[in-house]
């Protein structure tokens, strides 16, 4: 005769506890019965990831509202427009493109500077090199790269809502990432914003993503990304203190012993990260 099917009741006891199969044996049941009943009570909890059809729709609405930023500014200025506002990295990049180095950000021989962080001058640097100084190639190449930092940006904001506040919050912060107008035309300024802004927020998730799994790889990689941020914007290495803090408190035990010898390693490592910064 068939058994009727487990109680509720049953499901969540198993869920929180692990019974040997004699004991499961006494209510009657098979294992694979209550292995079914275990899976399906851990999966009844509400899910902390939007659906599909969420992550489509923000990120259709997203891309939808920045390329028809792009289109305004594209038809409504000349290509040249794009990089005067502001100039300064672009003067850079021809700078280290007609090897001068990282220098006169102002349109008139200075000789070197430290005014602006090298790492997006270099990247725009590259794009240069590839399809000209100023050109309106160059502009839809760099626009349309800020526009997949955007998107970038809005997946890892609704990950790390949805990891600590669940699946609608998660679609609250992607929605408001998506719609919001201001975000709309940062792809469409020539500055660092969309880099800065994939950065801090993708950073804080690694420092979340870390807590429960502190070792000294993973000190190495977290400064490594810091680093490289730092490259890009200095200043949002002060963004990134709460989390730090919250990783020094967590640590466990390995990383209490290494703390001595990566405070001694530092004065010797932080040069080598900083090196573009020291040539200037």
């Amino acid at each position: 005769m068939a058994r009727p099917p487990l109680p509720q009741s049953t499901r969540r006891q198993y869920k929180s506890c692990e019974i040997p199969a004699a004991e499961i044996a006494l209510f009657g049941y098979s294992s694979n019965q209550m292995t079914t009943a275990t899976h399906a009570a851990i999966e009844t909890p509400t899910s902390s990831k939007p659906s599909r059809g969420a992550h489509f729709a923000i990120y259709g609405a997203a891309l939808l509202m920045r390329l028809l930023a792009m289109w305004t500014n594209v038809t409504s200025h000349p290509h040249t427009w794009f990089f005067s506002h502001p100039w300064e990295m672009g003067l850079l990049a021809s700078s280290l493109l007609h090897h001068q180095g990282y220098s006169s950000p102002f349109g008139v021989p200075t000789g070197p500077t430290a005014f602006i962080a090298p790492g997006y001058p270099t990247i725009i640097a590259g794009i240069f090199a590839i399809f000209g100084i100023a050109t309106f190639a160059s502009a839809l190449v760099i626009i349309g790269m800020h526009i997949m930092l955007a998107l970038l940006t809005i997946w890892i904001v609704m990950h790390l809502a949805g990891s600590l506040f669940g699946r609608n919050a998660a679609i609250v912060a992607g929605t408001f990432w998506a719609l919001s107008p201001p975000l709309w035309f940062i792809p469409a300024i020539f500055w660092e914003t969309s880099f800065s802004a994939a950065f801090i927020v993708g950073a804080v998730a690694l420092a979340l993503y870390l807590r429960d799994r502190i070792t000294v790889n993973t000190w190495i990689g977290f400064g490594a990304v810091c680093a490289l941020m730092s490259l890009i914007n200095p200043a949002l290495l002060f963004s990134l203190l709460p989390p730090v803090l919250l990783l020094l408190l967590l640590r466990p035990p390995p990383v209490l012993l290494a703390a001595p010898v990566l405070l001694l390693l530092r004065p010797l490592l932080a040069p080598v990260l900083l090196l573009p910064l020291v040539e200037q």
